[in-house]
């Protein structure tokens, strides 16, 4: 259990058995990052990057790379729950949130994570860290202690309706967003928000603006004649979780909705700052980010997380987002592993020649959430070219592809489960040849570990 030790003229600490040094945190191992593929939009000069591994060691790596103006931390709340994703009728495991050393162990990975965390961050940087009742006086402490106090900008509540649960205590709607700058004062960015003004307000003053008037010798309340933007943004916001048939919705268990994101990333960034999420989960910082003309960075350890921000931000870029161009670079080898069981086949079509998936002999394609073409496969990178996958209630995905380039020859084609299982299907003869050159490791232990949550 940790306990607060204080001693004179310094600030209270956590201890607990097993705390980490500060210099750990930071000089820990940190791997070689090998892009292993990217969507077809991404030889643009920006281009996104989503780390497939653990976020300490993938930070540890970005030290000194790169400056980061925004992170955005949503991790596990310590609530000893299984996370499930729902797609299709089926139910996979997305991660889970349990931890051996009880709190201790949970308070050294958070306290490493926002370590290296802060090292990222730029001079005027800015980071919100998502949590709830579980561990949020905890998770407090360990801002002050690693920020400095005097770097505390907000503690938001951001309040929710659900259904209410059966309780002999008030309903638990509300989850907690601390936010900390790489520094005291204000050098941060900050743009304001505004939110509708009371309904008082409205009835007393109508939608003029409202200044201070002390023309008479005292302050009294006057009026411009020009329209209120409304009233500054407060602590406390009022934004609806996803509901059941949101077209937001992409299964994935603790999924934030965009508009909590958009008011973050737009209130402390400006278009082209570099926004980065180390448990990115079903990729909606990202999104967020490349909708609003941000670069990003994603990162988590969860196989399903990572194929549900891959989906994401394909089908965004597919629609004609550019900023949603990326490249995955994953903390090791290529790890394909048997992934979906399918057939792919080369059907020619007048002159031209498409790949089509078929059902494996005794089967059929339920297994498959996601396809991918690369009709140029180089041997080292596949690049998402061509991508179809399936709705949130499994519906929507083509078995065919477009035409394809050099007659089919060089076409590889990626099958990918929801859980995160893929493998590539070598079609065309020149790429059978290119990818005997680049021989997928074994599915390991170390896969295994990532899929919970591991370091790699």
């Amino acid at each position: 259990m940790a306990r607060c030790a204080e001693d004179a003229g310094r600030a209270p600490t956590l201890l607990w058995e097993g705390r980490p040094r500060e210099r750990e945190a930071l000089q820990g191992l940190a791997p070689e990052l090998v892009v292993g593929e990217r969507s077809a939009g991404a030889s643009a000069a920006r281009v996104g990057r989503v780390y497939e591994g653990d976020n300490l060691a993938v930070m540890r790596a970005l030290r000194g790379k790169v400056e980061v103006d925004l992170i955005y931390l949503d991790p596990p709340f310590a609530t000893g729950d299984e996370f499930v994703l729902q797609r299709g009728g089926r139910d996979t495991v997305a991660y889970r949130d349990r931890w051996s050393g009880g709190i201790g162990s949970y308070l050294s990975a958070m306290y490493e994570r926002l370590v290296a965390a802060r090292a990222l961050l730029g001079p005027n940087g800015s980071l919100f860290l998502h949590c709830d009742w579980h561990a949020s006086h905890w998770l407090r402490c360990l801002l002050d202690e690693v920020f400095g106090a005097g770097c505390f900008k907000n503690e938001i509540v951001w309040r929710y309706r659900r259904w209410p649960a059966k309780t002999r205590v008030f309903q638990r709607m509300h989850d907690v967003i601390f936010w900390y700058g790489r520094s005291e004062g204000d050098g941060h960015s900050f743009e304001t928000m505004y939110e509708p003004l009371a309904a008082s307000t409205l009835a007393t003053f109508g939608t003029r603006k409202q200044v201070a008037d002390f023309s008479s010798g005292r302050r009294k309340p006057g009026q411009l004649e020009v329209e209120t933007p409304g009233a500054p943004m407060s602590d406390v916001w009022d934004v609806g979780i996803l509901a059941p048939i949101s077209r937001e919705r992409s299964g994935y268990p603790t999924q934030k909705p965009e508009a909590l994101l958009r008011r973050i990333v737009e209130t402390v960034t400006r278009p082209g700052d570099l926004v980065a999420d180390f448990f990115c989960g079903s990729g909606t910082t990202l999104a967020v980010a490349a909708k609003s003309g941000r670069r990003f960075i994603g990162c988590d350890a969860s196989p399903v997380a990572l194929h549900t921000t891959k989906k994401r931000l394909l089908a965004l870029e597919s629609e004609g987002l550019a900023g949603a161009a990326f490249e995955v670079a994953r903390c090791g080898p290529r790890e394909d592993g048997p992934g979906p069981r399918v057939e792919v086949a080369l059907v020619q079509r007048g002159r031209e020649m498409h790949a089509e998936l078929r059902a494996p002999r005794g089967g059929d394609l339920a297994d498959l959430d996601a396809w991918s073409v690369d009709d140029a496969f180089d041997g080292k990178v596949f690049v998402h070219r061509w991508s179809s996958s399936r709705g949130r209630r499994g519906e929507g995905m083509a078995t065919a592809g477009p035409a394809l380039a050099h007659g089919g020859a060089r076409t590889v084609v990626r099958v990918a489960a929801a859980d995160g299982a893929w493998r590539e299907i070598a079609v065309g003869q020149e790429a059978r040849g290119a990818t005997a050159k680049v021989p997928p490791a074994p599915r390991s232990a170390a896969r295994r570990k990532r899929a919970a949550g591991v370091a790699c």
